[in-house]
């Protein structure tokens, strides 16, 4: 069961760098059409669902999987909680929080790099950093799924009304 997870975790973190790239090119190709005022309304729906299921999936991981989260996952855990409960009251009280969620997720895109580079040049990290507990399709790995996370989220953010 927890392989699955794992093997779905990855797989949305897959079809994620896919969508993301395509928004990017769709968004500024097709700025006047419905599509992307569509991405636009419904930005702070959308970054509420990528942080929780990036909570919900770092939670899986350290609590039912047992894997020990280094430093560098707790720093991007405190970029990223904070993301679903700003934008939650955000909603309730209708409220932009575009520039708090960007800049919690630039921070935490910021951490995710430094990680995914700490996870191939093991060197750069001592702090259990470089463990990697798997790599599914050929580049996902825990930081991979917090970096695109992260992106996503900055995407989501640039673009929200």
């Amino acid at each position: 069961m927890a392989d699955l997870v794992t093997q779905a975790l990855s797989f949305m973190t897959l079809l994620s760098d896919v969508l993301l790239v395509l928004g990017i090119i769709l968004y500024h190709q097709f700025k006047n059409h419905r599509y992307p005022k569509l991405l636009a309304k419904n930005a702070p729906y959308l970054i509420i669902t990528v942080a929780l299921v990036s909570m919900m999936g770092s939670l899986f991981f350290s609590e039912i999987k047992g894997f020990e989260p280094c430093k560098l996952c707790w720093y991007q855990r405190i970029f990223m909680y904070p993301i679903f409960f700003i934008g939650v009251v955000g909603l309730r009280i209708k409220q932009s929080t575009k520039w708090q969620v960007l800049t919690l997720s630039v921070l935490g895109g910021v951490v995710a790099i430094y990680h995914v580079l700490s996870n191939i040049f093991s060197t750069v990290c001592t702090d259990g950093c470089a463990i990697m507990f798997f790599k599914e399709l050929g580049y996902v790995t825990i930081p991979v799924m917090s970096l695109t996370a992260f992106l996503v989220i900055i995407f989501l953010a640039s673009i929200s009304k």
